[in-house]
């Protein structure tokens, strides 16, 4: 079955092709191994502060399993183009034990269609705005 919308903009993987062709298929087992029985944010937080995982790589993770089944599931309509060096931001803070406790890193989130992300298509269910891209949070 293939599930298509006559205005659906397909996901753009551009910024990440690199990475993900980088990502070794060990890494992936591996971090979904360590995920299997708990996906928990209090579960990953303690996976990253421990490193046995880094926040790029759960990214990468998480970016593969969107490739592997978006084209059937249709759940994710924009992937967040500056994600991986977000990501790379928050692994050197770690490095540096600069890290906020408070942050919600490792937490990773679906933002639905109606809320404004900057550089992030937005359509709110509209056709009107399908091609709407934000300036602004």
């Amino acid at each position: 079955t293939v599930n298509h919308f006559v205005h659906e903009i397909p996901l753009d993987f551009s910024p990440f092709l690199d990475s993900l062709a980088n990502y070794t298929p060990t890494t992936y087992e591996r971090i979904e191994t360590l995920l299997k029985s708990d996906h928990s944010i209090d579960r990953v937080k303690s996976l990253i502060l421990n490193k046995h995982i880094i926040c790029k790589d759960l990214c990468l993770y998480y970016l593969k399993r969107i490739q592997m089944t978006n084209n059937y599931y249709k759940a994710i309509i924009e992937l967040n183009p500056h994600l991986l060096s977000e990501a790379q931001q928050i692994d050197e803070q770690i490095n540096e034990s600069n890290v906020n406790d408070k942050l919600l890193f490792g937490c990773v989130a679906a933002v639905k269609g109606n809320i404004s992300v900057c550089d992030m298509y937005n359509d709110a269910g509209s056709y009107v705005l399908h091609e709407n891209k934000m300036k602004d949070d």
